[in-house]
């Protein structure tokens, strides 16, 4: 089988490829706590169902995942060829979301909360009983605070046919929370960013089909209901003479036309719209 040979591609080729490319900041996530961390972060302010699409809107920042394969060198079978056959798929140790931090810090609140379930802080003691210093963690069942309801959906914007494609990581739960800095210098938005451990995650691409509005009914006329108004077409809504009349140059400050033709007798505003008789 031979390689490719030179083709010849048009400009519009070219530009219907080439500008048609995936943009970094169209995306969005989900991370749903298992119904047991979610009951442990309601009691602590935060409901999932209404803060968890707030919180999720403040995540600026985030990866897809990579993956590698672990593989082993086979150098006896054929003289002198090292061959490498995969014995194991490696997925990213954790990945990260950075979030803007809203001024009543529910982010914080939401994934700080999240860990202090997972090692038992408020379910062992209270978290008022933690200022003792004799005071230990119980760790929750993993299967309480690991969650299969974490993903990053990746779209594209302004198209009537779109693809998607949605990671889901299996597992998961946060891991690590990054310090964050603050000082008296020139203020910033403040910014938390964590790491989730999950087990592996699964991809999907999918197909997205966005119907055509639809079609609204012709509005009744307020002084004769048995009457409906007519729809003006979106392409020509017509000059002063009503829907469907030409437009043309005109002179800018008197308003006369420059072709030195008429635009018939000036119509009422009911009549231009035909609810009334010219």
């Amino acid at each position: 089988m031979s390689g490719p040979s030179p083709t010849k591609l048009s400009i519009n080729k070219i530009k219907s490829n080439i500008l048609n490319l995936a943009q970094t900041s169209v995306y969005q996530v989900k991370l749903q706590p298992t119904s047991q961390a979610a009951s442990f972060l309601e009691n602590r302010g935060i409901y999932y169902p209404s803060d968890g699409e707030f919180i999720e809107l403040l995540c600026s920042d985030t990866n897809l995942p990579g993956s590698s394969l672990a593989t082993h060198d086979v150098t006896n079978d054929y003289p002198g060829v090292t061959e490498k056959f995969a014995y194991r798929r490696i997925y990213d140790e954790t990945i990260d979301f950075t979030f803007y931090v809203d001024s009543e810090y529910k982010v914080i609140e939401f994934l700080d909360g999240w860990m202090n379930y997972a090692t038992g802080q408020g379910t062992t003691f209270t978290t008022d009983e933690y200022v003792d210093r004799t005071r230990f963690y119980r760790m929750n069942y993993p299967n309480f605070y690991k969650t299969d309801n974490l993903y990053i959906t990746k779209f594209e914007k302004n198209k009537d046919i779109t693809f998607s494609m949605t990671y889901q990581f299996i597992g998961a739960f946060p891991v690590n929370i990054v310090s964050m800095p603050v000082s008296y210098e020139a203020s910033n938005i403040l910014k938390c960013t964590a790491s989730f451990s999950y087990i592996r995650y699964i991809r999907t691409r999918s197909k997205n089909s966005y119907p055509e509005p639809p079609v609204l009914p012709s509005p009744q006329d307020p002084q004769n209901p048995t009457r409906t108004q007519p729809t003006i077409p979106p392409d020509n809504f017509g000059g002063t003479n009503g829907p469907g009349s030409q437009f043309v140059e005109r002179d800018t400050a008197t308003g006369v036309r420059v072709d030195g033709g008429s635009d018939g007798p000036i119509l009422t505003t009911r009549q231009a719209l035909g609810l009334d008789p010219r």
